[in-house]
């Protein structure tokens, strides 16, 4: 089966996150295949072509905290994202070294929270382990 991995974030985004968020959300709904195809500077053919993918940030919250609330939306400049998936191959660390460093204008702090190191309801797990992810410079 497997245990779910929780990723938690909230971006400032530059000019092609703008476009990726907002087409990723209603009315549109773009899959990372989509985007791949359709924003040609976005360089993510490893990450579009990851069966589970489309999990970040759509992943529903399986096994995570209760203050950890699905989230996937642009507010005043920044995508609040949170979500959860199982991480087979890697995705999470795909995702954060190779896509979120293009859509991001300052640097991001990212929190990933394994199902197995939950410290709430009596468990004293590890609690999630927190990331700064910098933005690529081009």
């Amino acid at each position: 089966m497997g245990d779910y991995t929780g990723v938690r974030f909230t971006a400032v985004l530059n000019d092609l996150g703008f476009r990726v968020a907002g087409a990723m959300g209603p009315p549109r709904h773009a899959s990372w295949v989509d985007l791949a195809r359709d924003i040609p500077e976005l360089a993510i053919p490893r990450w579009a072509s990851m069966g589970r993918a489309g999990f970040i940030p759509r992943g529903i919250m399986s096994y995570m905290p209760d203050d950890w609330q699905n989230e996937n939306e642009v507010v005043n400049g920044r995508w609040h994202v949170c979500c959860s998936l199982k991480n087979y191959k890697g995705e999470i660390a795909v995702f954060l070294d190779e896509v979120l460093p293009q859509l991001i204008r300052e640097p991001c702090e990212v929190e990933v929270l394994f199902e197995g190191d939950r410290n709430d309801c009596g468990r004293r797990g590890r609690g999630p382990t927190t990331t700064t992810i910098e933005p690529r410079e081009d």
